[in-house]
């Protein structure tokens, strides 16, 4: 590498205060490290050229050819295309997540539905079956109960069972069969 010519002080390039417009500025900051990454090719590209660094003259022409307005602006788009695509990639990284999070709570929703209807036929029917024996046990000790009451008291009832499952319970009308003996009767 040679060193820097005595006779010309360095020139600076403002190009940073061209890409970047504030601290938050994601774009300006990517259309810079695109300016940096060019800046090393055309080093690359010079030294293998000429079998030497460039001098302090050629890195002056390279900056005044990308600090031309038409470039900044050709930085800015390349940089807002990388943001772009970064922001696609990324969300869609975050769709898949998302949708596969939802899939997964919504198969442990439905496995939570399904695996009681998954019980084996038998068992489905010995269930049924032992409800319908326990409904009919708990029917026969209710009617058996009443029954029972019925024929504790001294006030006959009747039942009457209805064609939709009406039960009406009636008091009878009690009589006396006793037969009434009004006058006496003496004999001498």
């Amino acid at each position: 590498m040679s060193p820097p010519s005595r006779h010309m002080s360095r020139q600076y390039n403002y190009i940073y205060q061209k890409l970047v417009t504030e601290d938050a500025d994601v774009a300006g900051a990517i259309a810079y490290s695109l300016y940096k990454k060019e800046k090393q090719a055309f080093i690359e590209n010079f030294k293998k050229q000429n079998n030497k660094d460039p001098e302090e003259e050629d890195i002056a022409k390279f900056h005044e050819i990308v600090s031309t307005p038409t470039n900044i602006e050709r930085f800015r788009l390349q940089a807002t295309g990388v943001l772009g695509n970064f922001m696609d990639e990324a969300l869609a990284e975050t769709i898949k997540d998302i949708e596969r999070d939802c899939n997964e709570t919504n198969m442990k929703k439905i496995q939570a539905v399904v695996n009681p209807l998954n019980k084996p036929l038998w068992k489905q029917y010995l269930h049924g079956s032992l409800q319908s024996l326990l409904g009919a046990f708990l029917f026969a000790l209710l009617i058996g109960a009443v029954l029972f009451v019925v024929s504790l008291s001294e006030t006959e009832y009747s039942f009457t069972i209805g064609g939709k499952g009406d039960i009406k319970i009636e008091q009878a009308a009690q009589t006396d069969t006793t037969p009434c003996n009004d006058t006496a009767t003496q004999k001498p």
